[in-house]
């Protein structure tokens, strides 16, 4: 699952935590395993270590509401194909 962690109105207080986005386990993936880092625009990218379209795994792109309190699109940008294309990334960037 991709989450969304907003601060509290008031210092001390409780954060809030949405769910972004819940994988099924099929076509977009499965078991995200690392931080998602998020572009200029607000969209989240990460890698998922299996599923997709072959089942080796996923590269994603989660992006946010065109309005406030819309829902979050996830589009996979790459599905791996397993050796030689490469399976199963641990979502270790740099």
């Amino acid at each position: 699952m991709v989450c969304e962690l907003t601060p509290p109105a008031e210092r001390g207080g409780a954060w809030t935590e949405s769910i972004v986005h819940m994988f099924t386990g099929g076509s977009d993936g499965y078991y995200p395993l690392s931080g998602v880092p998020a572009d200029a625009k607000g969209n989240l990218y990460g890698t998922t270590l299996s599923g997709g379209a072959f089942g080796f795994g996923t590269v994603f792109e989660v992006s946010p509401p065109a309005a406030p309190g819309g829902t979050w699109t996830e589009s996979i940008l790459y599905s791996f194909g397993g050796a030689p294309d490469g399976e199963y990334p641990h979502g270790v960037w740099p």
